[in-house]
């Protein structure tokens, strides 16, 4: 089977998304499966966000046995939401160009979401290539840009709205990350049996304790002997730091054994980091963004993982991705999330589940989990065993890859639907 995989994100560059399709592509692969990606030129690596100064028109290579397609389109020199729409934007247009231009081949198109518009390219490359496609839901959009108040003006709603039941609609398949998001999807309109659930993914084998690394890190970072608290990731309006961090770094400021490490970027970091210094929190590390196979060293090293969004309706139907890596590293995770994130902590008792935005929550739980080994060594081991059991890396990829196949064999057989 040829699979094409369209994403704004692949190796190198980092993040969820990037993870995600890179780690498919090279299990698609292994299946037997030609794959051929279509993406933009490395542009968010190495610890930042930068667009590189020159683009060739096409560049080809060859990645790990994938086939991976560089084609130019535009790349923010800064993250600014409005260079960020623009170049989802570009993308948009510019990849389903690069299909018939290139007369690639599928029978069967993956692309992932966000941003929203890569469905329109995967839509259009599909006519092209009279595929079917399977549209990957990380964050449900435009849902997730009007709560965060991206999107505000009544008309622009409607319009956004419209665009993503216009996508959801022409997808032959739709994989959702948890259970809430296919009821809001069905509630749209979507037939349920178009969706299946899809959850993040750990590759169990990578992901596991390394005392020797996380000393290591703990030395470089000046926090031996400190209990250690980690946040690992984006940095932005979704995750809320600002409404909960400060006011838990006062209460904590005189607690010179307990330590929170920030790794990552986002548009809300300089503020919180400001904000760090301005309250004299000398307890306090920001980390830039590290390559995915650097993680476990840094995950080594805290003692506890912090999760945290915004108290909003949607989040309340979602699981951040860094969870399943948090579980498997076999540490105690502080979920500060509602909901369907919340649940999954507490059903496998690998953590504390607590209110998002809440610094005396979030201060109340660092402390009993800093007060009390033996309770942390027991939550990170039924955690390490629900990431084996239930949200391995061969266990979720072997499960999506059949059900493309599945798709293909159907399309072939009597047409895409």
């Amino acid at each position: 089977m040829k699979v094409l995989f369209l994403t704004t994100l692949y190796a190198p560059d980092i993040g969820a998304n990037a993870r995600i399709m890179t780690e498919l592509a090279h299990d698609f692969t292994a299946r037997g499966h030609g794959v051929t990606v279509v993406t933009t030129h490395p542009h968010y690596t190495a610890g930042t966000a930068r667009a590189p100064e020159r683009q060739e028109a096409v560049r080809e290579e060859i990645l790990d046995g994938v086939r991976v397609i560089r084609i130019a389109t535009f790349l923010p020199r800064r993250r600014t939401l409005a260079a960020r729409a623009l170049s989802f934007a570009s993308y948009m247009r510019a990849a389903p160009r690069a299909v018939r231009r290139l007369c690639l081949e599928a029978d069967a198109i993956v692309a992932i979401c966000p941003p929203l518009t890569t469905g329109l390219a995967a839509w259009r490359a599909a006519t092209h290539c009279r595929a079917p496609w399977s549209f990957l839901i990380q964050d449900l959009y435009p849902d997730t840009a009007i709560e965060l108040g991206y999107v505000r003006n009544p008309l622009l709603v409607r319009m956004a709205h419209a665009l993503g039941d216009f996508i959801h609609r022409r997808a032959t398949h739709l994989g959702v990350i948890s259970g809430g998001f296919r009821e809001a999807l069905v509630g749209r309109g979507i037939p349920a049996e178009r969706i299946s659930l899809v959850p993040n993914w750990v590759d169990t084998d990578r992901f596991r304790p390394d005392a020797a690394g996380g000393e290591q890190v703990r030395r470089e970072l000046g926090l031996e002997g400190k209990f250690v608290i980690l946040f690992a990731g984006t940095m932005g309006l979704a995750q809320g730091l600002e409404s909960a961090v400060p006011g838990a770094l006062e209460r904590l400021a005189g607690d010179p054994a307990i330590a929170f490490v920030f790794l990552g970027g986002g548009l809300r970091r300089p503020a919180l980091e400001e904000e760090c210094r301005r309250l004299g929190f000398v307890n306090a590390r920001f980390v830039p963004p590290q390559p995915h196979e650097r993680m476990p060293r840094y995950l080594s090293a805290a003692d506890a993982y912090l999760v945290h969004l915004r108290d909003i309706p949607l989040y309340r139907v979602t699981i951040p991705s860094k969870t399943y890596e948090y579980l498997a590293m076999g540490r105690p995770v502080l979920m500060a999330v509602r909901g369907e994130a919340a649940s999954l902590i507490e059903r496998c008792g690998a953590g504390i589940a607590l209110p998002p935005e809440d610094p005396a929550a979030l201060v109340a739980a660092v402390r009993l989990l800093a007060a009390d080994e033996l309770l942390r060594r027991e939550m990170g081991g039924r955690g390490r065993r629900e990431a084996l059991n239930q949200y391995s890396r061969p266990v979720i990829t072997g499960s999506f890859i059949g059900e493309i196949e599945t798709m293909a064999a159907n399309a072939a057989q009597g047409g895409i639907s």
